[in-house]
């Protein structure tokens, strides 16, 4: 009975069927963002997936369901080649989302930075919905807090939590 259960193949679904809209603190839709969903099936997978979309001029992406079949046998020696990891090892599904604009970062502000909705809760299921909010930084920085500089002769800013 073991023998066929690790030679019969079990599906994940690594990434849902994902819809992503970006917007800025107004609530206003910011086109042309890369949108990226980083995805991978630890005891696998030895890398992750990554697929990128840019948002439309309505700030919406779309990523389409990404599902991984193997034989559970391919799994037992995976999870067994994971354990030499010790207590950082990875094992099952980890799928998480990144967003960015040039002239915008990730609010430095923890109510709103908490609002983004960055990991998979999907938990195996086939759809997901997930609201970035950005908000406009001054010219010439992005990145969380607008802190870090787009060129790197500039300095970078402190936080503002």
């Amino acid at each position: 009975m073991l023998l066929l259960w690790l030679l019969f193949p079990a599906t994940d679904i690594v990434s849902p069927d994902w819809d992503v809209v970006v917007t800025d603190t107004d609530g206003h839709p910011i086109a042309g963002a890369p949108v990226t969903v980083f995805s991978q099936q630890y005891t696998i997978e030895r890398v992750d997936h990554e697929e990128t979309q840019i948002t439309g001029a309505d700030g919406r992406a779309h990523f389409r369901e990404r599902r991984i079949h193997a034989m559970n046998l391919i799994r037992f020696f995976g999870a067994l080649r994971n354990l030499d990891q010790g207590a950082h090892a990875s094992f099952g599904v980890q799928t998480h989302l990144n967003a960015s604009m040039k002239g915008y970062g990730d609010p430095s502000a923890l109510n709103l930075f908490g609002q983004n909705e960055r990991e998979s809760r999907a938990n195996g299921k086939a759809r997901q919905s997930s609201h970035i909010i950005l908000m406009r930084c001054p010219p010439g920085y992005s990145g969380i807090g607008c802190a870090f500089p787009d060129d790197p002769d500039r300095p970078v800013l402190p936080l503002e939590y």
